[in-house]
């Protein structure tokens, strides 16, 4: 805006009262183009406001609002602090007192009930007598095997359970006997053996003891 164009508004009688408020640098009522830039931002805006308002031209108006910006991203971690010293160890706490002393077995007897002196209440915890165990049967039998060497033998008095049994170990002659015994309560079944008088290495070292051949069995049981 140059003198000139001032001069035409001060014309104006809006605008020159204006003028007349605003003492600008060159005079009351006067601004040349150098005065202009000695004016306040707040004076300059007034000015322009009152212009706009003479020649009709619409006031200015906010444009709409940017759309907001995408969120950052997040920084880096930061890295971990240094470990705190270790703190001092905490004085002993003190020793606790020592419990009342706790009752007799006895004294928890009576308690419950019992009535008589120590030497009953020792006495009642005696039970009765148990009864005799079984004793342990050992039984000694001999006998000849029948065909094939074996041979069955019924007990005169039956176990209460299958006893334990073996072949004692003899000889006929040269050749050893031996055997198994397989029992029940009420009887044994003996098997017997006799070492071969001749050894083949294809065959085993025993066979089946021959009809006649005495044995010996022992028992044990109950």
């Amino acid at each position: 805006m140059d003198q000139l164009e001032l001069a035409k508004i001060y014309e104006a009688p809006d605008l020159g009262m204006m003028f007349r408020v605003i003492d600008g640098p060159d005079g009351p009522g006067l601004i040349t183009l150098r005065g202009l830039r000695a004016l306040t931002k707040a004076t300059l805006d007034e000015l322009d406001s009152r212009l706009d308002a003479i020649e009709g031209r619409p006031a200015p108006s906010n444009g709409i609002d940017g759309k907001a910006g995408l969120d950052g991203k997040n920084g880096v971690d930061g890295k971990n602090g240094l470990d705190g010293k270790a703190g001092t160890n905490g004085t002993n706490g003190t020793n606790g007192t020592n419990g009342a002393a706790g009752a007799s077995a006895f004294q928890l007897a009576v308690a419950g009930g019992f009535v008589g002196t120590t030497a009953e209440w020792i006495a009642a915890l005696r039970g009765a007598p148990g009864k005799d165990g079984a004793g342990i049967r050992l039984e000694t039998i001999t006998g000849v095997a029948d065909a094939g060497g074996v041979k069955t033998i019924v007990f005169t008095k039956p176990f209460t359970v299958a006893p334990k049994g073996y072949v004692a170990h003899g000889w006929a002659g040269n050749q050893m006997i031996t055997g198994g015994v397989v029992c029940t309560a009420t009887q044994a079944v003996v098997t017997l053996k006799r070492s071969k008088a001749t050894l083949l290495l294809s065959d085993g070292p025993f066979e089946a003891a021959p009809t006649g051949t005495p044995f010996t069995i022992e028992l044990m049981g109950y």
